[in-house]
């Protein structure tokens, strides 16, 4: 996103950018709102955006695929609250759980 009116750089490079990526736009404040209207822009003047080959992240997939594979390596997953913290010095040594809650 871009705050200043000068910028170093702007629409004058979209021409590059649009050469190599196929994709990027300058996006004014008004359009930038109107697309995405939960931005805070009240210091924004311009904003680039990639339009083309895109994709979001579903984080709780991906926290999914990594107990999937983690598991596979043995790895076991405990669910249970921490109470308190056992340290030597500045060094961590164990955590005490909540034995009432129970492993998962």
């Amino acid at each position: 996103m871009m705050t200043s009116p000068k910028p170093a750089r702007g629409p004058a490079t979209q021409g590059v950018e649009w050469s190599e990526v196929r994709g990027t736009r300058i996006l004014s404040r008004e359009e930038i709102a109107a697309k995405y209207p939960f931005c805070r822009l009240d210091d924004i003047v311009a904003g680039s955006l990639n339009t083309l080959d895109e994709g979001a992240v579903d984080a709780m997939v991906m926290v999914d695929w990594y107990r999937r594979k983690t598991r596979e390596h043995s790895v076991d997953y405990i669910e249970n609250e921490v109470v308190s913290i056992n340290r030597t010095g500045d060094r961590i040594d164990t955590p005490t759980l909540d034995r009432a809650q129970g492993d998962a």
